[in-house]
């Protein structure tokens, strides 16, 4: 969504019009920041505006109970912890291992086209 825009930029422009919530814990943005600057070696400031604009639509969650479901990459847990804790119905992503799960606990994993199917918002 923040570098390549489509479908997971219409989740997240969603998210910006109210028309979902879009929730966030820590852990999920330290990942994000880390990535940005790691993967794509941005620098530290322009990592830290893409994640200050990214956490403005976003609702901050604190993780009280960790899991261990995603055993591939356990990294991945912090997703689904941050769903169980606000009670999502879904978690979007582009994960391989997420997404192989499909579901945790009546918690949807969907790729971000087919959330926006499912939700009757695909273009």
């Amino acid at each position: 969504a923040i570098f390549w825009g489509g479908n997971p930029r219409s989740v997240i422009d969603l998210g910006r019009q109210k028309k979902i919530l879009i929730f966030a814990s820590d852990e999920i943005k330290k990942e994000i920041y880390d990535v940005i600057t790691e993967k794509f070696k941005l620098p530290h400031l322009d990592a830290t505006n893409i994640l200050t604009d990214f956490t403005s639509v976003t609702i901050p969650t604190k993780v009280n109970n960790h899991i261990f479901v995603i055993k591939d990459d356990p990294e991945d847990n912090k997703f689904i912890e941050c769903a169980l804790e606000c009670k999502a119905n879904f978690i979007i992503s582009g994960d391989k291992h997420l997404l192989s799960q499909g579901e945790y606990e009546s918690i949807k994993i969907l790729a971000a086209t087919d959330f926006l199917k499912f939700m009757g918002y695909s273009r």
